[in-house]
């Protein structure tokens, strides 16, 4: 199909093929936006949340956050992985809760306590840095719901400001387990993603974990990379793929903004 026939207003991903990353319980949302403009959804889950092997020390810091005062929860993940081990960890305590971006932001109010706090120009630790809240945290406990490992400029940055800081990781990430053959049809048959979706580090870094060297990585080197922050960005050109990686916000409405941009300046003659 010829792209620059193909992309038009109520269509702009008509003919596209988007590979879709995320864990499979959080891809259905983008997936539909992807069918809705026109285009095709190749879902290949790169990456996998689990539930800690040890539970203990987790439960253990998000009872210190009981009293703490700042639970500052990192993603969707977090919330739901925080009350399957501690289902009255909101009802209870006096925290101020903070979510970094809008989809933990949801988790929380649909678990029945809306955040307190919630960055609205971006979907960082740097944007929830900019608080007037946590300028100068002196002697306050802040308590920080993530899974296990990731950034620590959020940690590192509030206990600059003198601030008591601890982790409560209540999940892990890993690489799924999938037949070479699996990944091989969903990403060849019928044609390779025209672009690939990644949300994560770990999700963009499990790609290549599960693609051997050969014809289908050489193929999906040529596709456009969409990514959520600068260091992504970074980490796809040390990869070799061809086209300069795109930015994002961590967002699916703006995450389709911009997939819509790149198709329509791809079917420009």
């Amino acid at each position: 199909m010829d792209v620059a026939r193909a992309v038009t207003a109520s269509a702009p991903l008509a003919g596209l093929r988007i590979l879709v990353t995320r864990p499979a319980h959080q891809a259905e949302g983008l997936c539909e936006r992807i069918a809705a403009a026109g285009g095709t959804a190749v879902r290949l889950p790169t990456l996998e949340i689990v539930p800690i092997a040890d539970a203990q020390p987790a439960r253990d810091a998000l009872k210190a956050g009981l009293s703490a005062d700042w639970l500052i929860f990192t993603s969707a993940n977090a919330v739901f992985h925080a009350l399957a081990l501690c289902p009255d960890l909101l009802a209870r305590s006096s925290a101020c809760i903070a979510a970094i971006g809008a989809a933990t932001a949801r988790a929380l109010k649909d678990a029945g306590r809306a955040p307190d706090r919630v960055p609205t120009d971006d979907y960082r630790s740097e944007s929830l840095l900019n608080d007037p809240a946590l300028a100068a945290p002196i002697g306050q406990r802040v308590v920080i719901v993530r899974g296990m490992g990731g950034r620590a400029l959020l940690a590192d940055s509030l206990r600059h400001r003198g601030a008591q800081v601890s982790y409560a990781e209540v999940y892990r990430r890993q690489c799924p387990a999938m037949p070479p053959e699996v990944v091989a049809k969903r990403l060849s048959q019928p044609a390779p993603p025209d672009a690939l979706v990644f949300t994560s580090p770990e999700a963009l870094a499990n790609l290549f974990a599960l693609v051997p060297e050969g014809p289908l990585r050489q193929a999906l080197r040529a596709a456009q990379v969409v990514v959520l922050s600068a260091a992504m960005v970074k980490q796809a050109e040390k990869m070799d793929f061809g086209p300069p990686p795109l930015q994002a916000i961590a967002d699916e409405a703006a995450l389709m903004e911009t997939l819509v941009r790149w198709a329509q300046q791809r079917a420009l003659p």
